[in-house]
């Protein structure tokens, strides 16, 4: 589980995401994801 992390998704901008991570290393942390940088971005749809 190294590369995976866990977030709640806070804001979706124009051509961004906000995120802030709820498990591991990154916990608590916010970050800025661009969509470019989503390669599937149904992995962070909710269900």
């Amino acid at each position: 589980l190294d590369n995976y992390y866990f977030c709640d998704i806070l804001l979706f901008g124009e051509d961004y995401l906000i995120v802030q991570h709820f498990t591991g290393k990154k916990t608590g942390e916010k970050e800025r994801i661009l969509w470019y940088d989503i390669i599937k971005f149904e992995e962070y749809k909710e269900v």
